[in-house]
C-alpha cells in the first residue's frame, strides 16, 4: 500500500514546490510491477491498447487522506505511448512520465522524489485505454472490470469480488477518479 500513495505523494510535491530545480531524470526500464489490491499486480497494456489518442491540457484536483492538490498536466497518449508533463502555475515542466514499447522513463520531481510512477500510469490505462482490453487483462488477474453508460457519464469500475477497488466517471468535460481501497480521489477537467 505504501507505494500505492505514489500519486497522492507527487501531487503533494507538486502543490509545494513551484519548480524542479535540476531536472533528475530516470532513463527507460522495463515497468515495474504495481498492485492494483493488496494481492494482484496490475498487467500493464500495450500502448496500442488506448481507447483513443489524446492531446489536451488536464486541470487535476484531489485528495488523499486530509492532503489536497492541484496542478496542471499536458498529456500525449496514442498507439506509440503515453507522455505526461506536470506544469507549474507558471507552464513551466516540473516533472515528465513517459510510456512506450521501450518501457517507463521520467523526469523532474517525480524521479527526484523516488515515486514508483507506474502507479500513476495504471490509473491512465485504467481511466483512458480500451475497455475490451481491460477487462480482458483484469480478468487474467482474478479481477472484474466493466463499463457501462450513465446519463451523460461513462463510468468504468474495478472490482476484487463484490468489492469495488476503483470507480472512473468519465465525461465529455472530464473524468473522476475514486480509489476506495487506498482511500484517494482526484477530478480531471479538460482545457482549452
Amino acid at each position: 500500500m505504501k507505494c500505492h500513495i505514489a500519486l497522492a505523494a507527487l501531487c503533494s510535491l507538486f502543490a509545494l514546490t513551484g519548480c524542479a530545480g535540476t531536472p533528475a531524470s530516470r532513463k527507460a526500464s522495463e515497468v515495474a510491477p504495481v498492485y492494483i489490491t493488496n494481492r494482484v499486480v496490475f498487467p500493464f497494456l500495450a500502448p496500442s491498447d488506448i481507447d483513443e489518442p489524446l492531446d489536451m491540457l488536464q486541470h487535476i484536483e484531489g485528495s488523499f487522506g486530509d492532503k489536497d492538490f492541484a496542478f496542471l498536466i499536458y498529456v500525449k497518449a496514442n498507439g506509440d505511448g503515453t507522455e505526461l508533463r506536470v506544469l507549474n502555475d507558471f507552464g513551466s515542466e516540473i516533472a515528465r512520465i513517459a510510456y512506450s514499447a521501450d518501457g517507463v522513463e521520467s523526469s523532474g520531481l517525480a524521479t527526484k522524489a523516488g515515486l514508483k510512477v507506474e502507479y500513476i500510469l495504471a490509473d491512465f490505462q485504467i481511466g483512458y485505454y480500451a475497455a475490451s482490453a481491460l477487462a480482458r487483462d483484469l480478468a487474467r488477474v482474478g479481477l472484474a472490470f466493466s463499463e457501462t453508460t450513465e446519463g451523460d457519464a461513462v463510468v468504468r469500475e474495478v472490482r476484487d469480488g463484490e468489492k469495488l477497488i476503483m470507480r472512473i466517471e468519465k465525461r465529455a468535460t472530464g473524468l473522476e477518479l475514486n480509489n476506495y481501497l487506498r482511500g484517494y480521489r482526484y477530478a480531471i477537467t479538460y482545457e482549452e
